[in-house]
C-alpha cells in the first residue's frame, strides 16, 4: 500500500482536477540518442616578425590544409572557415610590454557523419598533417535528426499523458469523458539536457606525431519534452 500511495502521488504532482469535471494531465517524453554529426575544428596559427609575411603563411598553410582534406575525401566547398586574425604579438618583459611580431591565427571546421570509422579516418589523415595544426571534434544532432526526435518525444509525451489519466479516473472512482484540449508549446521547454560541448584537442607537428591516442565514445543527448491534454470528467 505504500508503494501504490507513492505512485499516485507522483501522479498527481502532474495532474489538475478542474472546478467544472476537468482533468489536466501532463505527459512527458524523453529519449537517449547518439549526435549523428560530427564537427571538425582547425586550428592554424603562425607568429612572424612581419604583418605580410603572418597573412602570408596563413594563406600557405590554408591551401596546404584543403589539399590534405580532400584527399582524405572532403569536399572543398564542405570546408569552411569561422574565424581569422592578425594581431601584434605583445610580450611582457620585467613588467613592461614590448612587440614581438604578429600572431595570425584561422579557424577552420568541416561537418561529418559520426562514425567511428569517419573518426578514425580523420585521425589517420593527420597524422601526417602537412603543417602545424591543432585540430578537435565536438558533436552536434543534424536538423532532420531534430525533427524526427521531436516528433517521437510527443508521440511519447501524449502516450504518457493518456496512461496517467487512465490510472487517475481508475484510481478516483471517475469516468474519462472526451478530450477536451491539448496543450502544446504554451510553455518554455528546453527539450535537451545536453550542451554537446564534448570536445577532444590534438596538437599535429609536420612530423606527424599525435600527442595522444584517440578512444572514447560519444556522450549520449538526453532530449525531453510535455504536452498538457484536458479529459471531460463524467
Amino acid at each position: 500500500m505504500k508503494y501504490a500511495f507513492g505512485l499516485l502521488f507522483i501522479l498527481f504532482s502532474s495532474t489538475t482536477f478542474g472546478q467544472d469535471g476537468e482533468l489536466e494531465v501532463k505527459g512527458y517524453g524523453q529519449l537517449k540518442t547518439q549526435p549523428d554529426l560530427g564537427v571538425l575544428h582547425i586550428e592554424l596559427t603562425t607568429i612572424q616578425m612581419e604583418f605580410g609575411k603572418a597573412v602570408s603563411v596563413l594563406g600557405s598553410d590554408y591551401d596546404k590544409i584543403v589539399k590534405h582534406l580532400e584527399k582524405a575525401g572532403f569536399k572543398k566547398e564542405d570546408i569552411k572557415t569561422n574565424n581569422y586574425g592578425v594581431r601584434e604579438n605583445n610580450m611582457y618583459r620585467r613588467q613592461m610590454s614590448y612587440d614581438s611580431g604578429f600572431i595570425g591565427h584561422q579557424g577552420i571546421l568541416i561537418e561529418f557523419q559520426n562514425t567511428k570509422e569517419n573518426l578514425a579516418k580523420i585521425t589517420d589523415s593527420f597524422a601526417k598533417s602537412p603543417v602545424n595544426a591543432k585540430f578537435s571534434f565536438s558533436f552536434t544532432i543534424s536538423d532532420s535528426k531534430r525533427e524526427a526526435l521531436r516528433n517521437e518525444l510527443i508521440k511519447k509525451a501524449i502516450d504518457d499523458a493518456k496512461q496517467k489519466s487512465k490510472l487517475i479516473a481508475e484510481a478516483s472512482g471517475q469516468q474519462l469523458g472526451k478530450i477536451k484540449r491539448i496543450k502544446y508549446g504554451t510553455t518554455p521547454t528546453n527539450n535537451y539536457d545536453s550542451d554537446l560541448n564534448l570536445k577532444f584537442d590534438i596538437d599535429v607537428t609536420e612530423e606527424g606525431n599525435i600527442g595522444q591516442e584517440i578512444g572514447f565514445d560519444v556522450k549520449e543527448v538526453s532530449f525531453k519534452d510535455h504536452v498538457i491534454i484536458i479529459y471531460e470528467l463524467k
